[in-house]
């Protein structure tokens, strides 16, 4: 299970965001907190915890953060919220395969025909006889 957390400020938009992992037995593991520049000295960012990291995470929430102009949260301003994410069941990960295979063919480009171009041939050398 993954846990989610995050504040929303009175301007309607989060000010930081906390990240857990659970294990089997239901206890949680820091992965990540993330706060806006604001509220940071040393600038917005995430920055993970207890020897967990990953790039696209991190680039992940950069640009929802940065642009959450873009986003509704659908909650009141000044509010903490909590979101668990249990672990997809069998069924529901060959779905999501299935989706997300479909939705990459349809954003794919078409394969290109192979290009044949006509090469003009190249005259014959000439071959001249030797006078001995």
């Amino acid at each position: 299970m993954v846990q989610v957390e995050y504040h929303v400020g009175p301007e309607h938009s989060i000010e930081y965001l906390k990240i857990w992992s659970a294990n089997t037995r239901g206890y949680l593991s820091l992965v990540c907190d993330y706060a806006v520049a604001v509220h940071r000295p040393n600038g917005a960012g995430a920055r993970f915890s207890n020897g967990f990291h990953s790039r696209d995470l991190g680039r992940f929430l950069d640009s929802i953060l940065m642009n959450q102009n873009l986003f509704s949260l659908g909650c009141r301003a000044n509010c903490n919220v909590v979101i668990q994410v249990r672990p997809p069941s069998e069924e529901q990960t060959a779905l999501a395969k299935q989706r997300v295979s479909e939705a990459l063919s349809l954003t794919a480009p078409p394969p290109r025909a192979a290009r044949v171009s006509k090469v003009p041939a190249k005259a014959a050398p000439e071959l001249h006889e030797a006078n001995a």
